[in-house]
């Protein structure tokens, strides 16, 4: 009975997490004032003549949730989220016609939008919260997309509060606001920022608490070493104590893997294996009787013989499957499935097998059965002690060369470890003393009964670098800090809360009497009170607190013979900033320039050289991030090797852009040419080719290539060129800020 409402407190804590804390100024708004409100302040239209609403109640809470919707052929709607006092939280106006068709350039530009964006939070909020805010840069766009998104955290004498957040897309066309989404707490009692350790105590704090390590690191098929941190970023000091703190804690409720339920774990996370193609049955027979792999019936055996699994004849073979492993597709594994069920004995057992099917060596299992009843009978250094007994006898050379880790991913609290008695134990490889963090052996222990449920074992063998030259730690710290640092912000740090009607109506559905759900989740929530350190009064209180975190703008990886920072691949890590030029205030084709800059499309900064030749491939490049297949390209302003080089020419010259023999990466480009690829990436190619239709009206027609003719003249038709006058001046090298305007032009067709 304690674990199913154990069970129970875990949906009601991961529930309740989810339900703004936000205190209303008055409540009790009917549905005739609520639609009155919604549609006086975002002034919605009598177009919208079909109503449906719904209504969600946590507590003394009320969000209303409204919906209008047109009878027309599009389905256009608004929808509209307001809690009890007004405030609209979320505002979605769906408008298929809002955007017109195959259009590339939008009307509005992004200073346009971020106008009507603010305006728009002005309309439905207090001055206090707009002028809290402040925008976050995104990503830049691409051409492709539809709206310019902007993105506002709320900030505290000068400090970020990032839960509190707004968000508001924009229409590029229309400048209706098609999405808003407001998460916002308020009545916050905000620690004073004077009060925070200085960020030079902080850098110490960090150094002597959470740190980084020296790693070998994965990438592909190749080792790179790194100093990665030793913790996750989850982790963050705790600006007035100076005290190490796991936000996470405040979250946890079920294992996010399936571990709470005794199965399927790690096949279920394991996202590279999952994707890797199942064989088939002849091919399956071909590789069998190749004599390189053992058989389905010899990969039964060898688990149907593993001790653990307690396997007798009442267990079928439910399913099996041949398979290439993701560890670079040099190994094959054979996936079995085997199942004892019983339903009217109540006895059910499914075991999933992964086998390496060269060697028959065990690379994973999960077993799945009904929880055991009971006392938890093994604590966390029992089960630790039975789990290594394990790793010795199934792997005991690969045990001995790996280091146990505290995983600081496990999400269970106090309370479900004690009532589920689950136990997950890694174990990270380690080469020349140094963890190869890629690479671990992973144990699940049940602490009622005492078995191991769920193993799972990632283990390459590849070549390591050596570690001579390496940079020493505190040179990687002056690094580190300078290149990612800490940021001093505001997060909520709430424990989980009960809210008594809804522990009460889990428990009905659930058969479990009233009483015992209300006194355990009292109970419980006193138990984490204390284990959290915070008094048993404060539990249910908001809680903010101000931190130092790790800045995960950029990647927390530094090369370890450079300093350098490192993208997960090993690649250099390059930031991504907005393109901005230095030499185009005064030039006539600013405007052209910047309006492409806005959606993705320009050439390496920080200057732009407007009146430089441009070469083809950089020409080319700017045509690639137009079509439709180029996204490899999108938003790229320069090609950073030969290999790039070489996969933007074979991507044109699969669109038929780009004619064999036509290749000159570095030649400059002349007029007739530009107009030349234009054309094609238009599709227009093959009219133009019909050159004898066309009339060329230009004084110097009989310089242009005679095979260019009809690209010519639909190029002057479409407005894509104008020439000099009466003069097309084909033979000319194109300009970098011409070819600029060409692609702009190509983009209004």
């Amino acid at each position: 009975m304690k674990r199913k409402v154990s069970l129970i407190l875990a949906i009601i804590m991961v529930t309740t997490l989810c339900i703004s804390s936000f205190v209303h100024a008055e409540q009790g708004m009917s549905l005739e004032d609520a639609i009155k409100f919604a549609k006086g302040i975002l002034e919605i239209s009598e177009d919208y003549t079909e109503f449906n609403y719904g209504v969600n109640n946590y507590g003394e809470e009320k969000t209303w949730n409204l919906r209008w919707s047109k009878d027309d052929m599009y389905g256009s709607s608004i929808e509209v989220m307001m809690d009890d006092s007004g405030d609209i939280l979320r505002y979605y106006n769906y408008n298929y016609k809002g955007t017109e068709s195959g259009k590339k350039l939008p009307n509005l530009s992004r200073s346009e939008a971020q106008k009507i964006a603010e305006d728009f939070i002005k309309k439905l909020n207090p001055q206090d919260v707009f002028d809290s805010l402040k925008l976050v840069q995104s990503d830049q766009r691409s051409f492709r997309e539809t709206s310019h998104f902007f993105y506002y955290i709320a900030t505290y004498d000068g400090v970020p509060v990032p839960f509190n957040n707004i968000r508001v897309t924009v229409n590029y066309d229309t400048g209706e606001i098609q999405d808003y989404n407001k998460a916002w707490t308020y009545d916050i009692e905000f620690p004073k920022a004077d009060d925070a350790l200085s960020m030079e105590d902080a850098e110490k704090t960090y150094k002597e608490k959470l740190g980084l390590q020296l790693t070998y690191n994965l990438a592909g098929d190749k080792v790179y070493l790194a100093y990665t941190p030793v913790y996750s970023s989850q982790y963050v000091i705790d600006a007035i104590t100076g005290e190490v703190v796991d936000p996470s804690q405040s979250m946890r409720g079920v294992y996010y893997d399936e571990m709470l339920f005794g199965g399927m774990g790690e096949r279920a996370g394991s996202a590279k294996e999952q994707a890797v193609p199942v064989l088939t049955p002849e091919e399956i027979k071909s590789i069998e009787e190749s004599g390189e792999l053992i058989s389905q019936e010899e990969a039964e055996k060898i688990a149907r013989e593993f001790k653990i699994f307690e396997i007798d004849d009442s267990f079928i073979l439910d399913g099996a499957s041949l398979r290439r492993g993701w560890d670079f597709e040099r190994n094959y594994i054979w996936d079995l499935y085997l199942l004892k069920e019983d339903r009217e004995a109540k006895d059910y057992k499914y075991i999933n097998v992964l086998l390496n099917a060269k060697t028959g060596e065990m690379l994973s299992f999960d077993i799945s059965y009904p929880m055991a009843e009971g006392e938890n009978k093994y604590t966390e250094e029992e089960a630790k002690k039975a789990v290594e007994e394990f790793l010795e006898k199934i792997q005991p050379e690969k045990f001995k060369n790996t280091k146990y880790e505290k995983s600081d991913n496990d999400v269970i609290i106090p309370i479900m470890e004690r009532e589920t008695g689950i136990y997950n134990f890694r174990y990270v490889r380690m080469v020349k003393g140094i963890p190869f963090v890629d690479n671990y052996l992973n144990v699940r222990f049940d602490g009622r009964n005492g078995k191991i449920y769920g193993f799972y074992m990632n283990w390459q063998e590849v070549d390591f670098p050596s570690a001579e030259g390496v940079l020493k730690l505190e040179e990687i710290y002056d690094f580190f800090f300078e290149n990612v640092g800490l940021n001093l912000e505001y997060r909520k740090m709430n424990l989980p809360y009960f809210i008594p009607e809804m522990a009460r109506a889990v428990a009905e559905a659930a058969g479990v009497a009233v009483d015992a759900a209300a006194s355990v989740a009292v109970d419980s929530a006193a138990d984490v009170a204390v284990t959290s350190g915070m008094p048993v009064a404060e539990a249910t209180k908001k809680s903010v607190s101000l931190v130092y975190t790790v800045n995960t703008g950029k990647p927390s990886i530094l090369d370890a013979f450079t300093g350098e920072l490192l993208n997960a691949d090993g690649q250099p890590y390059v930031e991504e900033a907005p393109i901005e030029y230095t030499d185009i205030s005064d030039h006539y084709a600013k405007e052209q320039i910047e309006a492409l800059v806005e959606i993705g499309i320009g050439l390496e900064g920080p200057t732009f050289r407007p009146n430089e030749k441009i070469k083809q491939k950089d020409f080319l490049l700017l045509i690639s991030q137009i079509i439709d297949r180029g996204y490899e390209f999108y938003n790229k302003t320069a090609l950073e090797n030969a290999s790039e080089t070489e996969n933007l020419y074979n991507l044109l010259i699969r669109e038929g852009i780009v004619k064999e023999g036509e290749k000159d990466p570095e030649a400059a480009l002349t007029r007739e040419e530009s107009v030349k690829f234009v054309i094609r990436a238009l599709k227009y190619d093959k009219i133009a080719d019909l050159k004898d239709i066309f009339k060329c009206e230009f004084l110097d027609k009989d310089e242009i290539d005679a095979d260019l003719i009809g690209h010519v003249v639909l190029a002057k038709g479409f407005n894509i060129v104008n020439g000099y006058g009466n003069y097309f001046r084909p033979k000319e090298e194109l300009k970098r800020g011409d070819a600029i305007i060409i692609i702009y032009n190509s983009l209004k067709i």
